[in-house]
Formats: structure tokens, C-alpha cells, sequence
């Protein structure tokens, strides 16, 4: 079998990829090691995919605040919750501050999980019936670095919701 060397070779090179990446694989989720691009595990695999490693002290202050990542985590959760929620309900007056109060209390828990200390969140929550409009306007005095308004849309074939989460450190 091995008489041939075009086989030999290939079996060889073949043989030398196969250990290397199994190796990669294995070094790659050691958690020894101490370089940033080596380690890639990844959260909240249907989002964005977001590398954790080692944290440096100004990454460590950064995950206490409000940034873009942890805002897109936040979003992409509640459009999936509104969505499950309202999608196969049309617009009934009765039900509205049903949805609200649940839609409300889902954007509490997970602020609050989301553990960022020395936050307080106010959430304001808007369902109306599809094609009808509406027109939102704040004004906001605070600390951009720290303080974030993280707005959410979802439209549904019947209904429009809009969520608005302020995360205001204190």
C-alpha cells in the first residue's frame, strides 16, 4: 500500500493536518492559556457571536456599563420574547395591558440579569394596531459613557410594539 509515494504523501499530509487541527482544538479551549485570540467560546450562539477571554481591568470596568454588545443581547432577547408573545394576536383592547404588564416584567428580569451594577431601568412599553402611527420624542440629560436607551420594534402582521428600556447608572 505504502509502495506508492504520491500515496505516501498524501497520507502524510493528510495525517499532519488531521494532528494540527486537532491540536488547535485542544489548545483553543484549554482555558490555560493566557493569550486573547486563542480562547473562543462564544454566548448566546444564535446572536452575534461575542469571543470571551481574559479580561484586562479596563474590560472588567467595561462590562459593568452599558456598551453596544450587552444593549444587541439585550434587543435580540426581547424582540424573540415580543415576538412569541404577540405573534398570532390581533389588536384587542382588552388584552393590551395584559401584554404590557408581561412584556414589562420580562424587560425587568432581564436587565436586572444582565448584572449590570448601580443601574436603575425604566421600561415604557407602546402596542397599537398595525397602520396606525405613533411618534416618539425624548429628550435626555445624562452621562453618555454610562447611561444607555435601548429601543426595540416589533412589528407583527397585526400589531406594532415599541419598548424602550433606559438604563440610567446611578
Amino acid at each position: 500500500v505504502f509502495g506508492n509515494s504520491n500515496f505516501l504523501c498524501l497520507f502524510l499530509c493528510l495525517f499532519l493536518l488531521f494532528f494540527c487541527l486537532a491540536s488547535f482544538t485542544a489548545h483553543s479551549h484549554s482555558s490555560e492559556s493566557s493569550h486573547p485570540l486563542v480562547v473562543r467560546r462564544y454566548c448566546y450562539p444564535s446572536l452575534k457571536q461575542t469571543p470571551l477571554y481574559t479580561m484586562s481591568a479596563d474590560d472588567k470596568k467595561a462590562s459593568k456599563l452599558w456598551n453596544e454588545d450587552s444593549a444587541y443581547i439585550f434587543t435580540c432577547y426581547m424582540e424573540e420574547e415580543i415576538k412569541n408573545l404577540l405573534e398570532e394576536s390581533d389588536f384587542e383592547s382588552k388584552f393590551v395591558n395584559s401584554w404590557v404588564e408581561q412584556i414589562v416584567d420580562i424587560a425587568q428580569q432581564k436587565l436586572k440579569a444582565m448584572k449590570k451594577p448601580n443601574y436603575k431601568y425604566v421600561t415604557d412599553v407602546i402596542i397599537l394596531p398595525r397602520g396606525s402611527g405613533y411618534k416618539k420624542n425624548t429628550a435626555f440629560w445624562w452621562q453618555p459613557k454610562t447611561d444607555k436607551a435601548i429601543t426595540v420594534k416589533v412589528d407583527t402582521e397585526h400589531l406594532h410594539c415599541l419598548l424602550v428600556a433606559y438604563c440610567v447608572q446611578v
